[in-house]
């Protein structure tokens, strides 16, 4: 397990070791899952006490949802929000465009923590499964309004003739979800790539092979990378001609 924040008692600002104190469940939440650790190991990690962390979270339910809410705040899609209090999940109206969307998930592969954040995802993806999982419910409008998401942007690409779908709106949505949890899997054992950066990597090839997207459509999502992620797309682009070669 890699090295978690250290907080120095008193001289360490309470923003600062509920940070550190979220850090440490990122990574021991992907690592043991929800039931595998108490909040003492949490303590432990961090370097500060029991008390301490039952201080800033009460239970581990409300680090969860806490956890949860660090997760989509790095994201960075503003129509999904977790209550860090009680796991409840609302989903506003989408503004984003499935380059927005692929932006936000190449931002998010960029960062440093991603392998963190990675393991994270895929394994309360997985837990949450279960209908008593405290994630249940997150997980389940999560999927829902993506696919949703998914679904009006391949229709609207193929009205507007940007594309000739193979398969249906609704089934290119489930294959890109499916695509992306598993690529959370298998991003775990690189084979000499960027995890993140094969992540994506996959996805765009995957996209751009059921969508039968064209060169319009290539430059149109080139177009829409934020400058700062122009380094990181390009070895996206360097992987997805690998894959599709």
């Amino acid at each position: 397990m890699s090295e978690s924040p250290k907080v120095r008692g008193a001289y360490g600002s309470g923003r600062a070791t509920k940070e550190a104190i979220l850090v440490a469940a990122t990574e021991l939440f992907g690592d043991k899952g929800y039931y595998g650790f108490s909040l003492r190991d949490v303590a432990k990690i961090v370097g500060i006490s029991h008390p301490a962390v039952i201080y800033h979270f009460p239970t581990k339910e409300a680090l969860l949802f806490s956890t949860m809410a660090r997760w989509h705040s790095q994201l960075g899609i503003d129509a999904i929000k977790v209550n860090p209090g009680t796991g409840e999940t609302t989903v506003g109206d989408y503004k984003h465009s499935l380059t927005g969307l692929g932006a936000a998930l190449l931002r998010l592969t960029a960062l440093e923590e991603f392998p963190m954040l990675a393991r994270f995802d895929s394994t309360m993806a997985t837990e949450a499964a279960s209908p008593g999982h405290p994630l249940h419910d997150h997980y389940s409008e999560r999927m829902q309004h993506i696919r949703a998401l998914i679904v009006e942007r391949v229709d609207l690409l193929a009205e507007e003739k940007w594309c000739v779908p193979l398969f249906s709106s609704e089934g290119i949505a489930d294959m890109l979800i499916g695509a992306w949890y598993g690529g959370l899997i298998v991003s775990e054992y690189p084979d000499g790539l960027e995890p993140g950066q094969y992540l994506v990597g996959r996805l765009l090839a995957l996209a751009v092979k059921i969508l039968q997207l064209g060169s319009d459509g290539l430059l149109a999502i080139a177009a829409a990378v934020p400058e700062e992620l122009a380094g990181s797309f390009q070895r996206v682009l360097i992987v997805n001609r690998e894959l599709t070669r």
